[in-house]
């Protein structure tokens, strides 16, 4: 038994004592395992409300909501205003509630909750969660509980609200048309791609709708980058932002856009290296061949040689300092050698036609 259960049931005995235990494994389940038992899982507690629930536990303990908390009334209200035929609510308002609490828990209550709404709630709720991807916090290496992410997966909860193809794709193209920052759609996208319905187990959307978001997220992007290039801005994620450019929309245009962009400056050849490479400890071949779908890698080497000089395309990233200028070009110089290297020598063992 453990110390924390020891002075509540001292004293007891028999009857009195299989009781307390009893009463005890009934509200909070884990203590199974403590008498014997065996232990359950968190099953449901949160949507059943019930002590167990580390999201309610507090609130049996206190008089009202405790600081921190959001009340599930106020979750509730807000959708059932989102299901009226004039919704007197806006994005400010949803802003609001998850200013009450912290993103993660908005964002669990949303999910127990926004399961009975219809397509046009849903479309409704999606196009808010799209524009207020900035509240919600990135936490890199905690791919599951992770707010940013959560929030994707909330919005794949909606888009499973269209009882049909056309009304899923609709609630996509909600969260999609209204995403900001840019790079939240993308993952909004990413998680659609890999997601299922849950009575058939067929895709959430059909390749070729997740094409067509892809392609309406790149036109925005398109359009989002005539006012400053992205590598040249504040705006997170560029090169999650270009790839999306690059596969769904104009190829040629982002080249042009790009290397215009750069033009014989090596200063902005290196802020274009930075976006791909945030650590100078780590580089594999993905970032290296985005980077010269864009940019002719030898105009890049040129470029950065005026910059950091022939030692530095030539150091060994291995012994250059973490997250440095030098460090990302030598990575880049040495990726550039490899593949080279590589290719040379599989052109050099492939088998000579024989002489006619």
């Amino acid at each position: 038994m453990t110390k924390e259960l020891q002075p509540g049931l001292a004293g007891l005995e028999g009857r009195d004592l299989a009781a307390a235990q009893k009463l005890l494994v009934a509200l909070f389940p884990r203590t199974a395992a403590v008498f014997g038992g065996r232990s359950e899982r968190d099953d449901g507690w949160a949507s059943e409300k019930r002590a167990a629930s580390e999201q309610y536990f507090d609130r049996f303990f206190s008089f009202g909501i405790p600081v921190g908390d959001l009340a599930d009334a106020d979750v509730t209200s807000m959708l059932e205003a989102l299901s009226a035929s004039t919704p007197n609510i806006n994005v400010e308002h949803v802003k609001s509630l998850i200013g009450r609490a912290n993103a993660q828990l908005f964002l669990q209550k949303l999910r127990q909750h926004a399961t009975e709404l219809d397509a046009v709630a849903a479309t409704r709720l999606s196009a808010f969660l799209g524009q207020l991807g900035g509240s919600f916090p990135e936490q890199p290496g905690n791919l599951m509980f992770d707010p940013h992410n959560q929030a994707a997966m909330v919005i794949c909860d909606l888009v499973r609200r269209g009882g049909t193809e056309e009304l899923r794709l609709e609630i996509g193209r909600s969260a999609v048309d209204h995403a900001e920052p840019l790079f939240f759609g993308a993952a909004v996208l990413r998680w659609a791609n890999s997601s299922k319905l849950p009575e058939s187990n067929e895709k959430l959307l059909t390749k070729e709708h997740i094409d067509d978001l892809f392609k309406r997220l790149a036109a925005r992007i398109v359009r989002a980058s005539e006012r400053t290039p992205f590598f040249l801005s504040a705006t997170p994620h560029p090169a999650l932002l270009y790839s999306v450019w690059a596969d769904y929309g104009d190829l040629a245009a982002l080249r042009s856009h790009v290397g215009a962009a750069i033009g014989d400056d090596p200063d902005k050849a290196m802020a274009f290296l930075r976006c791909y490479t945030p650590s100078a400890t780590w580089f594999d071949r993905g970032p290296y061949d985005r980077i010269v779908q864009i940019v002719e890698p030898q105009r890049l080497l040129d470029l950065l040689k005026r910059k950091f000089g022939e030692t530095a395309l030539n150091a060994d990233p291995d012994f250059l300092g973490e997250a440095t200028d030098e460090g990302r070009v030598a990575l880049f110089a040495s990726t550039n050698r490899s593949i080279a290297a590589a290719e040379a020598k599989a052109k050099a063992d492939a088998p000579r036609a024989p002489n006619a």
